[in-house]
């Protein structure tokens, strides 16, 4: 993927990666996840 953005754009400035293994448990509503839920989506 890395080397076709290279080729069409010439540079990659910012990747973020929002892939998450859990996500079935992780997508809520936001004042109904856990701070443990919280802490590991911002450790991973």
């Amino acid at each position: 993927m890395f080397t076709e953005v290279r080729t069409q754009f010439g540079e990659l400035e910012i990747f973020v990666s929002n892939a998450r293994p859990e996500a079935a448990e992780f997508f809520q509503p936001p004042m109904d996840i856990t701070l443990k839920q919280w802490d590991a989506a911002s450790d991973s």
